[in-house]
Protein backbone atom coordinates (compact mmCIF):
# COMPACT_ATOMS: atom_id res chain seq x y z
CA UNK A 1 0.00 0.00 0.00
CA UNK A 2 1.53 3.31 -1.09
CA UNK A 3 -0.58 5.38 1.29
CA UNK A 4 -2.18 4.20 4.51
CA UNK A 5 -5.76 5.09 5.47
CA UNK A 6 -4.30 6.85 8.52
CA UNK A 7 -2.16 9.09 6.30
CA UNK A 8 -5.12 9.99 4.12
CA UNK A 9 -7.22 10.64 7.21
CA UNK A 10 -4.51 12.80 8.78
CA UNK A 11 -4.21 14.98 5.65
CA UNK A 12 -8.01 15.27 5.38
CA UNK A 13 -8.73 15.63 9.07
CA UNK A 14 -11.33 12.90 8.60
CA UNK A 15 -11.20 9.17 9.28
CA UNK A 16 -11.08 6.99 6.15
CA UNK A 17 -11.26 3.29 5.47
CA UNK A 18 -9.67 1.57 2.51
CA UNK A 19 -10.37 -1.34 0.23
CA UNK A 20 -7.99 -3.02 -2.16
CA UNK A 21 -9.02 -3.28 -5.80
CA UNK A 22 -7.82 -5.92 -8.22
CA UNK A 23 -8.75 -4.78 -11.69
CA UNK A 24 -7.97 -6.39 -14.99
CA UNK A 25 -4.73 -4.50 -15.64
CA UNK A 26 -4.19 -2.61 -12.37
CA UNK A 27 -4.05 -3.03 -8.65
CA UNK A 28 -5.56 -0.24 -6.64
CA UNK A 29 -6.86 1.08 -3.40
CA UNK A 30 -10.01 3.08 -2.74
CA UNK A 31 -10.15 5.39 0.29
CA UNK A 32 -13.62 5.98 1.70
CA UNK A 33 -14.73 8.63 4.19
CA UNK A 34 -16.07 6.94 7.32
CA UNK A 35 -18.40 9.90 7.95
CA UNK A 36 -20.35 9.94 4.67
CA UNK A 37 -19.04 6.83 2.84
CA UNK A 38 -17.89 8.87 -0.18
CA UNK A 39 -14.86 7.66 -2.08
CA UNK A 40 -12.37 10.47 -1.53
CA UNK A 41 -9.31 9.05 -3.30
CA UNK A 42 -8.40 6.18 -5.56
CA UNK A 43 -4.85 5.04 -6.25
CA UNK A 44 -3.98 2.63 -9.07
CA UNK A 45 -0.72 0.94 -9.95
CA UNK A 46 0.01 -0.60 -13.34
CA UNK A 47 3.09 -2.74 -13.85
CA UNK A 48 4.26 -4.84 -16.76
CA UNK A 49 3.17 -7.90 -14.76
CA UNK A 50 -0.39 -6.60 -14.30
CA UNK A 51 -0.54 -5.77 -18.00
CA UNK A 52 0.50 -9.31 -18.92
CA UNK A 53 -2.10 -10.65 -16.50
CA UNK A 54 -4.77 -8.66 -18.32
CA UNK A 55 -3.83 -10.42 -21.57
CA UNK A 56 -4.03 -7.26 -23.68
CA UNK A 57 -2.32 -7.64 -27.07
CA UNK A 58 0.13 -4.91 -28.00
CA UNK A 59 -0.96 -2.30 -30.51
CA UNK A 60 2.35 -2.82 -32.33
CA UNK A 61 1.98 -6.53 -32.96
CA UNK A 62 -1.24 -8.45 -32.74
CA UNK A 63 0.43 -11.60 -31.39
CA UNK A 64 -0.76 -13.16 -28.16
CA UNK A 65 2.72 -12.91 -26.59
CA UNK A 66 2.98 -9.11 -27.03
CA UNK A 67 1.56 -6.79 -24.39
CA UNK A 68 1.45 -3.10 -23.58
CA UNK A 69 4.02 -2.14 -21.00
CA UNK A 70 3.13 0.07 -18.05
CA UNK A 71 5.23 2.85 -19.65
CA UNK A 72 3.25 2.52 -22.89
CA UNK A 73 0.01 2.74 -20.92
CA UNK A 74 1.24 5.97 -19.31
CA UNK A 75 2.05 7.43 -22.73
CA UNK A 76 -1.28 6.31 -24.22
CA UNK A 77 -3.17 7.79 -21.27
CA UNK A 78 -1.36 11.10 -21.67
CA UNK A 79 -2.02 11.21 -25.41
CA UNK A 80 -5.71 10.45 -24.86
CA UNK A 81 -6.03 13.15 -22.19
CA UNK A 82 -4.28 15.69 -24.45
CA UNK A 83 -6.76 14.87 -27.24
CA UNK A 84 -9.64 15.56 -24.87
CA UNK A 85 -8.02 18.82 -23.75
CA UNK A 86 -7.71 19.90 -27.38
CA UNK A 87 -11.45 19.34 -27.92
CA UNK A 88 -12.69 21.02 -24.72
CA UNK A 89 -9.87 23.16 -23.28
CA UNK A 90 -12.24 25.31 -21.23
CA UNK A 91 -13.17 22.34 -18.96
CA UNK A 92 -10.37 19.81 -19.39
CA UNK A 93 -6.76 20.69 -18.60
CA UNK A 94 -3.56 18.66 -18.77
CA UNK A 95 -0.34 19.94 -17.21
CA UNK A 96 3.11 18.39 -16.89
CA UNK A 97 4.36 18.27 -13.30
CA UNK A 98 8.06 18.43 -12.41
CA UNK A 99 9.89 16.54 -9.67
CA UNK A 100 7.58 13.53 -9.41
CA UNK A 101 9.03 10.25 -10.59
CA UNK A 102 10.47 10.00 -14.08
CA UNK A 103 7.48 11.77 -15.69
CA UNK A 104 4.21 13.11 -14.36
CA UNK A 105 1.14 15.04 -15.46
CA UNK A 106 -2.04 16.31 -13.88
CA UNK A 107 -5.48 16.21 -15.45
CA UNK A 108 -8.15 18.58 -14.15
CA UNK A 109 -11.81 18.38 -15.08
CA UNK A 110 -14.55 17.16 -12.71
CA UNK A 111 -11.70 15.19 -11.17
CA UNK A 112 -8.01 15.57 -10.54
CA UNK A 113 -6.03 12.74 -12.08
CA UNK A 114 -2.38 12.74 -11.13
CA UNK A 115 -0.40 10.33 -13.31
CA UNK A 116 3.18 9.33 -12.52
CA UNK A 117 5.61 7.08 -14.35
CA UNK A 118 8.50 5.96 -12.17
CA UNK A 119 10.88 3.07 -12.89
CA UNK A 120 8.49 1.72 -15.54
CA UNK A 121 5.57 1.59 -13.09
CA UNK A 122 2.49 3.72 -13.81
CA UNK A 123 0.75 5.26 -10.78
CA UNK A 124 -2.58 7.09 -10.85
CA UNK A 125 -4.11 9.17 -8.06
CA UNK A 126 -7.71 10.20 -8.69
CA UNK A 127 -10.08 12.40 -6.70
CA UNK A 128 -13.06 14.61 -7.48
CA UNK A 129 -12.61 18.36 -7.71
CA UNK A 130 -15.89 19.05 -5.85
CA UNK A 131 -16.48 18.78 -2.11
CA UNK A 132 -16.48 14.96 -2.28
CA UNK A 133 -12.80 14.96 -3.27
CA UNK A 134 -9.68 15.77 -1.29
CA UNK A 135 -8.56 18.73 -3.42
CA UNK A 136 -5.35 19.52 -5.24
CA UNK A 137 -3.15 20.32 -2.22
CA UNK A 138 -4.06 17.16 -0.33
CA UNK A 139 -3.70 15.08 -3.50
CA UNK A 140 -0.17 16.37 -4.07
CA UNK A 141 0.80 15.84 -0.40
CA UNK A 142 -0.39 12.25 -0.54
CA UNK A 143 1.31 11.65 -3.90
CA UNK A 144 4.54 12.96 -2.35
CA UNK A 145 4.20 10.44 0.50
CA UNK A 146 3.57 7.68 -2.03
CA UNK A 147 6.53 8.77 -4.18
CA UNK A 148 8.87 8.07 -1.27
CA UNK A 149 7.63 4.45 -1.26
CA UNK A 150 7.65 3.91 -5.01
CA UNK A 151 10.29 1.41 -6.10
Amino acid sequence: MLITPEEVGYILGNEVASEVLYLRDQTGCRYISVIDENVVLQVYVTTDATMKRSNQPSHKKWHSDQFYSAAEMYEMRKMAELRIQKKIPEVFKVEDIENFGDQAFLTEAVFFGFHVLNNDIFYEFVTRTNDDGIGYDALMKLAQIALQRMP
